[in-house]
């Protein structure tokens, strides 16, 4: 997943989400090869096992479904409560949360192991303007990547 690193005033909100990039969707032939090649399929537990999982959204045909399931993986929508600092008083941030960080922990092996990169110079801005924030905020200036301490 990439997203913007800022959106302008101007940017339309279809050019200002986060997405998966083309050059890693195309270098698959279906996107059922892609949630293999990627290892989303034996991450989700059996979930993505079988197409007919998903003929609730719709899709009829095993590539229609797989289609839907990787676009729904790749569109995370805009940033909005689960940013905030009540996040976990909802509770679909504990499953979500979980997967984030196997997918994260997957992200740091895989570029341990030069298969890709992870650039984990990230930052946060708290506005405290969030009709949910707490103004609980977690200071991580002093923590140094790939520590412990």
């Amino acid at each position: 997943i990439r997203c913007p690193e800022t959106c302008s005033e101007d940017t339309p909100a279809s050019k200002c989400v986060c997405s998966c990039p083309s050059e890693v969707t195309t270098a698959f032939n279906s996107s059922k090869d892609f949630l293999n090649g990627t290892g989303l399929l034996t991450l989700s537990d059996g979930l993505f096992n079988t197409w007919e999982h998903f003929v609730t959204s719709g899709c009829r045909t095993e590539e229609d479904c797989y289609d839907v399931v990787k676009d729904t993986l790749c569109h995370v929508g805009h940033a909005g409560e689960m940013f905030t600092s009540s996040a976990p008083y909802d509770p679909t941030f504990w499953p979500i949360h979980g997967l984030a960080d196997r997918y994260l922990q997957l992200k740091r092996v895989m570029s341990h192991e030069n298969e890709t990169t992870l650039d984990e110079t990230w930052s946060y801005y708290h506005d405290g303007m969030s009709p949910s924030d707490t103004h609980h905020v977690c200071d991580w200036s002093g923590v140094e990547a790939g520590s412990m301490e």
